[in-house]
């Protein structure tokens, strides 16, 4: 979406490094910081989805046991310039020192940073500009990043989910400024048939 996006955290595996690279270097997205650990299988996540229902099935506990019961931390050291650099953060909230780190680095230089869905009272969420899922999240950084007000960073998160699945079709700018006209023009369109309707009442 025209916009300079750099990549770090969790390490490649075997089984992802492949996909990742591929997906990444197709899009744009700097990810020449992402470490490849050739004993590692990699991060997976399965999702299935039908009209009305979505299941994921993932490692995410596995990984982060792996971490806090044996002590493999399979992330890179945060990388503070990085940070100091960006204009807007998004950041996963569960990689121990180095998302605190983050948090503090982003407050001490008025970064808005954008963090994911997790319980309320989380330290991180509490402090966090914006508290989304994956899309919504990317969505809510970009206008962070180009200074949209709150009504217009909504609208446009919202309409970043344009396609699916979202991880292998990522939007271009113009169709999320698409889907946003539309559903504009759409709403102008309910507001003149309710008063049209209201008029006609008796």
């Amino acid at each position: 979406m025209t916009t300079t996006t750099t990549i770090d955290g969790t390490f490649l595996g075997k089984h992802t490094k492949d996909l990742t690279h591929d997906f990444f270097k197709k899009i744009g997205v700097d990810f020449s910081a992402m470490h490849y650990s050739p004993d590692y299988d990699g991060m997976d996540e399965f999702v299935m989805v039908d009209s009305k229902t979505r299941t994921n099935f993932s490692t995410f506990v596995a990984f982060h046991a792996d971490y806090w019961e044996r002590g493999n931390r399979r992330w890179n050291e945060l990388n503070e310039a990085d940070i100091r650099a960006a204009k807007a953060v998004g950041l996963d909230p569960w990689f121990d020192k180095q998302s605190f780190k983050v948090v503090e680095i982003c407050r001490e230089n008025n970064i808005p940073f954008v963090t994911i869905d997790e319980k309320p009272d989380n330290y991180i969420c509490k402090l966090a500009s914006i508290i989304a899922g994956d899309t919504f999240k990317a969505g809510c950084v970009y206008s962070l990043l180009h200074g949209f007000d709150d009504d217009k960073t909504v609208q446009f998160a919202s309409a970043a989910y344009t396609k699916f699945p979202i991880g292998l079709n990522p939007p271009t700018l113009g169709e999320v400024e698409a889907l946003i006209k539309d559903r504009n023009l759409l709403m102008q369109k309910i507001t003149i048939s309710n008063v049209k309707s209201e008029k006609f009442e008796v």
